[in-house]
């Protein structure tokens, strides 16, 4: 049998329903000295309404949502163990003892990791990674790293330490640290020095430049250091002399701090001046500013050669006599004990 109240009904004790409480829409059914718990159906949606201070609180050993037929779980969650979500079926989303599992894409505005770690978008919608303020931001890979722009290699840190740098096309490395020889390959992966250039024939290879124009200044210094003795000038340099206007410009070559030779923009090399008036301009308050000696017993010599291939020889024979030779033989001596001979070694 049934029975239809179309009024309120007030349960002091236990009420106890044989089969079910069949309520209409909007029919609610209300807990709480104020109502606060309502449950009921308005015609479309079933609700669950918590109206109190406190919070709506469900107790159970194992809590299953699932649909309509129960074929589907939505939620699961098991006492003192994981709580899983579901998309049509399969589990995306768990909780684990040491933290959650993500199955698929998680889409999201930023994560805050740590201590405010974050890793979203700056105001250009780019992706910003961003450490905590004073704290490291640490790449770590369990093998190697690589770094692509545009889809195409630019980096690649191997996890031996070598570390390459690609050209436009992402193919070759063309700066290339070997981690094992401390040295660097700027156009081979094989440096055979702390630092090994390798370009084209006719192709410089090192430019040295200025950022500043000035015609009256040693407009580009290239500087070799020492560290014997701890001197001021523990260094050597080449330097790029310009000269009263860009078109002139002179090599110097200095040595503890003064220039020692320059090849001026004709040509001529200057050897202790820097204004050389011919093709080799020494200049030196030394009684001898040229020596030419031999390493071996024997004579030493000095050969004069024209254009087309004639020579003249002028000769210290290793005992100390003065030869003059042309067309290979021997035309004037000045023997040690000071006598000339013309045409005659004798």
């Amino acid at each position: 049998t049934s029975a239809k109240l179309d009024t309120n009904i007030a349960v002091g004790g236990t009420l106890t329903v044989g089969s079910h409480l069949l309520m209409g829409d909007n029919d609610i059914l209300k807990m709480g000295a104020g109502a606060d718990l309502q449950i009921y159906s308005d015609g479309t949606h079933s609700r669950i309404y918590e109206s109190g201070s406190g919070l709506l609180i469900i107790r159970a050993g194992n809590f299953n949502i699932n649909n309509a037929d129960g074929s589907q779980s939505y939620i699961t969650m098991s006492d003192g163990g994981a709580a899983t979500l579901y998309y049509a079926g399969d589990a995306k989303l768990a909780t684990a003892s040491g933290g959650v599992t993500v199955t698929g894409t998680a889409t999201m505005d930023g994560l805050t990791v740590g201590d405010a770690h974050t890793i979203g978008n700056d105001d250009s919608d780019n992706l910003l990674i961003t450490s905590s303020s004073g704290e490291n931001l640490i790449i770590d890979s369990g093998d190697d790293i690589f770094l692509n722009a545009g889809s195409t290699r630019r980096l690649k840190v191997d996890n031996s330490g070598d570390i390459s740098f690609y050209e436009d096309t992402g193919s070759t490395a063309e700066l290339f640290w070997d981690a094992s020889a401390e040295s660097l390959g700027i156009g081979t992966t094989s440096p055979a020095a702390k630092l090994s250039i390798h370009e084209a024939i006719n192709t410089p290879a090192i430019e040295i430049k200025p950022t500043t124009d000035d015609n009256t200044a040693d407009t580009a210094v290239l500087r070799l250091w020492g560290t014997k003795f701890g001197t001021a000038n523990r260094y050597s340099e080449i330097r790029n002399v310009t000269v009263g206007s860009t078109a002139n410009n002179e090599l110097a070559f200095n040595t503890n701090g003064t220039e020692r030779l320059r090849i001026d923009s004709s040509g001529f090399v200057g050897i202790g001046t820097s204004n050389p008036v011919s093709t080799l301009n020494i200049s030196h308050t030394d009684a001898f500013p040229i020596r030419i000696a031999r390493s071996t017993a024997g004579q030493s010599a000095i050969r004069l050669t024209n254009g087309g291939g004639s020579n003249v020889d002028i000769i210290n024979d290793g005992a100390n006599n003065f030869l003059i030779n042309n067309a290979g033989s021997e035309r004037m001596r000045i023997t040690s004990a000071g006598s000339v001979g013309i045409g005659t070694a004798n």
